[in-house]
């Protein structure tokens, strides 16, 4: 097998596990009721579906690394899109309903949107994050996630609530690409052990860690739609901020490549917005009640 057709299949893989770990945390956000507070916390560390939903989106995000060892970005990246498109009829299964029209629409926008936004993406990085850099990019995407946080936990309709949720999640991921690159980068450099002494390496684990936890937050009370489409937009629109910003990126094409990009940004959010809103549509099934902490079980 050529290593084009080798990178399609380990991103087609890695779109389905990142799918069936989507859809294993919207079913165990069912299963949480109340507030996402240290209860619920408590609860959903002890639920085997959460460590399931941690090992599958763990494995797709390996499938997608071993992918961009075979093939380039412009392959890989979009085909990650198909996440979204895996995982919609896949919940929709296990709530007993079929996908909308309106949720197939808002897919079939942000799919396309989002690859065309990731083909004309930054090319490589220039530099790596130096050590006072890194602790700075963390400490403001730390701020900027906890802001998003703050003002989630005032909003009071669920659905937006979800989506300003699933925007820190995005971030906190994007974040994380961000300084994964420098953490690989400096074990190219200096080996595993030099590289575990820089910031990167306990800045990824954070900002991964979090963005795992706020991913499960935005899956309380919606559609599995919205939320995966609002992290898949917002993980790349925060990488390539970091990388434009302090890594020396740049976009394909110049002005014209930033261009096509907002355009599709703006398409991408359409979607969204009917993914969002596709419990509006007359006849759409509401969202199952969720389940009280106390009555969860394994």
């Amino acid at each position: 097998m050529s290593g084009f057709w080798t990178a399609v299949l380990l991103s087609v893989v890695s779109a389905l596990c990142y799918g069936a770990g989507a859809v294993a945390q919207r079913r165990l956000a069912d299963r949480i009721g109340g507030p996402f507070d240290r209860r619920a916390l408590g609860a959903l560390m002890r639920h085997r579906l959460w460590w399931t939903a941690v090992a599958l989106n763990s494995t797709g995000a390996l499938l997608h690394v071993a992918a961009l060892a075979f093939g380039t970005l412009t392959v890989v990246q979009p085909l990650g899109t198909l996440a979204l498109v895996f995982a919609l009829p896949w919940a929709a299964r296990w709530a007993a309903r079929p996908v909308t029209p309106r949720e197939w629409h808002g897919a079939v926008l942000t799919v396309i949107a989002l690859s065309v936004m990731l083909v004309v993406a930054p090319t490589s990085a220039a530099s790596t994050l130096s050590p006072a850099t890194t602790a700075a990019v963390l400490a403001a995407v730390l701020l900027s996630v906890g802001a998003l946080v703050a003002a989630a936990h005032r909003i009071p309709h669920p659905r937006w609530s979800s989506q300003v949720h699933a925007v820190a999640a995005g971030i906190a991921f994007g974040a994380a690409s961000a300084l994964t690159k420098t953490f690989t980068d400096e074990i190219a450099a200096g080996g595993a052990a030099h590289a575990l002494t820089h910031p990167a390496a306990l800045g990824t684990l954070v900002l991964a860690g979090a963005g795992a936890l706020l991913s499960q937050a935005s899956y309380r009370g919606v559609a599995v739609g919205a939320p995966l489409a609002t992290m898949s937009l917002a993980n790349p629109v925060a990488a390539v901020l970091i990388g434009m910003g302090f890594m020396g990126e740049e976009y394909m094409g110049g002005s014209w490549g930033v261009g096509v990009a907002v355009i599709s940004g703006m398409v991408a959010i359409r979607g969204v917005h009917l993914l969002a809103t596709a419990a509006d549509t007359p006849g759409a099934p509401p969202p199952a009640a969720p389940t009280p902490v106390g009555a969860l079980h394994r």
